[in-house]
């Protein structure tokens, strides 16, 4: 699993969407890596403040969206 991640990291900085940044941090969050999850999360919420899929994620990781 830590390789798909590290294959997804790769692509999703240079072209992904919210939801893409919220599907590699749910990766994040299996593989026990909190900080990367979060983010990650960040990330997908400085792309869509409104996506859903990260909204939920900054709450579930404790963070202020």
């Amino acid at each position: 699993m830590k390789q798909i991640a590290e294959l997804m990291q790769e692509r999703i900085y240079k072209e992904g969407d919210a939801t893409d940044f919220s599907r590699i941090a749910w990766l994040y969050i299996h593989l026990k890596s909190m900080e990367k999850a979060k983010l990650a999360v960040k990330h997908g919420l400085e792309l869509d403040s409104e996506n859903i899929y990260c909204l939920k994620l900054a709450d579930k990781l404790g963070m202020e969206a």
